[in-house]
C-alpha cells in the first residue's frame, strides 16, 4: 500500500514538472521580454517553494525555535497581502503591463534574502524579519504575477493561472512530503526550503544565465550520448594513470628511494612507449581529448558569453555578498576566484585552437597534467597514420623529458618533504 501511495505521489509530481514545462512555452512575451520561458519556469518553482515553507515553518516551528509560530505566520501573510496590494495598485503595474518582470525581480529579491536569514533560525525576532521580507517579496512577486494574467489573452491567462493555483495548492500538500524525503541530519526540511527558497530565485533573476546553462548542459548531455564509450574508456585510463603517478611512484620513492624512482622512470616510458607503438598505424579510438576540444571549440561563442556573465559586476556583486555573509566567505571567495579564473583559461585555450599557438599550448599542457603518449597521439590527431614518423618521435622523447621532470619533482617534494618527516 505504501508503495503504491508513493508512486501516485512521484507520478502527481512529474506530471506537474511536465505541465510547468509545458506552460513555459505558452506565456506572453510583451510582458516579459527574452529568457521568458526560464524566467517562468524558475517562478512557479518559487511559488512551490514559498508555499512549502509555510507549510514547513508550522509543521517544524519548535525545531526552530520560534516561541511564537502564530506571530511568524501572521507577520509573513500580513506583508504578503500589504506588499501585494501596494504593488499592485500603485507600482504602475495597472496602467503599463511591461513593468512586471521588473517588479517580480524585485521581490524574488526580497524572497532570496528572507530565505538566506531565516537559514540560521538562532533568535525569534531574526526568524521573524526574515519572514516578513519573504512575505514581502511574495506579494510584489504575486503582484507581477497579476497583473501578467490580467493583460494576457485568455487562453495563456488560464493557463498562467492555472499553473500559479496548482504550484501554490502542491506546495502546501505535497510540498513538505517531498521536502522530507530530501531531509537529514546536516540538514533539516524547513533548511532545505530556504535553500531553495534562495536558490530558485536566484536562477529566475539571471534566467539570461541559466538559459546559457540550459544549453550548455543540453550539448553536454548529447556529446555525452554519442560518445559516452570513447570517454569511459579515457576515464579508465586516466584512473590507471593516477594510481601509477601518484600512490605507486611514491610509495616506489619512500621505500626505494633513488631507485624507486629509475624503477617508476622505465615503467613510464615501456608503459607510454608500448602504447604509442601499438596505435602506431591507427587512430586511438578511445582518445576523447580530440573529440572533446572540437565540441568545446564549435561553442566557444557560447562559452565565452556565459563567462562574461558570470564576471558581471551584478553577478559579482552576488557572489561577494553571499561570501561576506557566510562564516568562510575567504574560503568561498578564494573558490569562486579559482574557478572564474579556471573558465577564463579554458576560454582563452579555446582561442588558441586552429592557431599557431595550439601546438604549443597543447604539448606543454599535455605533458605536464597527461603523459607523453596521449600528448604524441593527439599532436598527430590530424595527421594521415601510417606508422611513426620522426616527427612523432621527436615529440614524443621531449614530451616524455618534460612530463618525467615534472612527476619526479612534484612526487619527490610530496614524499620528502611531506609524507617522510611524518613516517
Amino acid at each position: 500500500m505504501l508503495k503504491i501511495k508513493r508512486s501516485i505521489f512521484i507520478k502527481n509530481i512529474l506530471n506537474f514538472s511536465t505541465y510547468l514545462w509545458f506552460i513555459k512555452y505558452q506565456l506572453n512575451e510583451k510582458c516579459m521580454g527574452e529568457h521568458k520561458k526560464n524566467f517562468f519556469f524558475y517562478l512557479f518553482l518559487v511559488d512551490f517553494v514559498i508555499a512549502t515553507q509555510i507549510a514547513l515553518v508550522s509543521l517544524f516551528s519548535q525545531n526552530l525555535a520560534i516561541l511564537d509560530a502564530h506571530w511568524i505566520s501572521q507577520g509573513f501573510l500580513l506583508s504578503l497581502f500589504l506588499a501585494f496590494l501596494v504593488f499592485l495598485f500603485f507600482s504602475g503595474l495597472s496602467q503599463d503591463p511591461s513593468l512586471a518582470k521588473n517588479i517580480i525581480r524585485i521581490g524574488l529579491v526580497f524572497i532570496a534574502l528572507g530565505s538566506f536569514i531565516d537559514l540560521f533560525p538562532n533568535n525569534q525576532n531574526l526568524f521573524l524579519f526574515g519572514r516578513i521580507l519573504g512575505g514581502l517579496g511574495a506579494g510584489i512577486t504575486l503582484a507581477g504575477q497579476m497583473s501578467i494574467i490580467w493583460y494576457s489573452q485568455l487562453k495563456k491567462s488560464l493557463l498562467f493561472s492555472s499553473a500559479l493555483i496548482a504550484s501554490i495548492f502542491l506546495g502546501l500538500l505535497t510540498g513538505p512530503k517531498l521536502i522530507q524525503l530530501l531531509a537529514g541530519p546536516a540538514l533539516s526540511a524547513p533548511n532545505i526550503s530556504f535553500l531553495l527558497g534562495m536558490f530558485f530565485p536566484i536562477l529566475a533573476i539571471f534566467e539570461k544565465i541559466t538559459a546559457s546553462l540550459e544549453t550548455v548542459l543540453k550539448n553536454f548531455s548529447a556529446f555525452l550520448g554519442v560518445h559516452w564509450k570513447k570517454l569511459t574508456g579515457m576515464g579508465a585510463y586516466q584512473i590507471a594513470q593516477w594510481f601509477l603517478d601518484n600512490p605507486v611512484w611514491i610509495f616506489a620513492e619512500l621505500t626505494w628511494q633513488a631507485n624507486g624512482v629509475k624503477l617508476m622512470i622505465l615503467l613510464a616510458l615501456i608503459h607510454n612507449f608500448g602504447l604509442l607503438f601499438y596505435y602506431r598505424g591507427k587512430k586511438v579510438s578511445w582518445l576523447s581529448l580530440d573529440v572533446a576540444v572540437d565540441f568545446l571549440h564549435e561553442r566557444k561563442e557560447t562559452l565565452t558569453k556565459l563567462f562574461f556573465q558570470l564576471v558581471s559586476p551584478k553577478m559579482l556583486i552576488v557572489f561577494v555578498t553571499v561570501a561576506l555573509l557566510s562564516p568562510d566567505y575567504l574560503l568561498i571567495l578564494q573558490g569562486l576566484f579559482l574557478l572564474l579564473l579556471a573558465f577564463g583559461l579554458i576560454i582563452l585555450a579555446l582561442r588558441g585552437v586552429g592557431t599557431k599557438w595550439e601546438s604549443f599550448v597543447a604539448f606543454f599542457a599535455l605533458s605536464v597534467w597527461q603523459d607523453s603518449f596521449i600528448t604524441t597521439a593527439y599532436l598527430r590527431r590530424k595527421d594521415s597514420v601510417t606508422g611513426l614518423s620522426a616527427k612523432d618521435y621527436i615529440i614524443f622523447f621531449l614530451s616524455f623529458a618534460v612530463s618525467i621532470s615534472y612527476w619526479a619533482i612534484r612526487n619527490g617534494l610530496i614524499a620528502e618533504l611531506i609524507i617522510r618527516p611524518i613516517l
